[in-house]
């Protein structure tokens, strides 16, 4: 588990799951998640709600 702190919505605890990429010594890739159904999760979607919507940053 790991806990970030984020500005908006205080700490956030995370779960994450790593693998090793073929052809890339040494590099890794790593997701992180929220369990659903805890206020982690609960943080995670208000986080989503009010971010910047995608076309509206690649439009201006």
């Amino acid at each position: 588990m790991l806990t970030f702190h984020h500005s908006q919505v205080g700490d956030i605890v995370l779960g994450y799951q790593s693998m090793q990429l073929e052809g890339t010594p040494g590099h890794r890739l790593s997701a992180s998640y929220a369990e659903p159904g805890t206020p982690d999760y609960d943080k995670m979607l208000l986080l989503d709600a009010v971010a910047p919507d995608r076309d509206q940053l690649n439009a201006g």
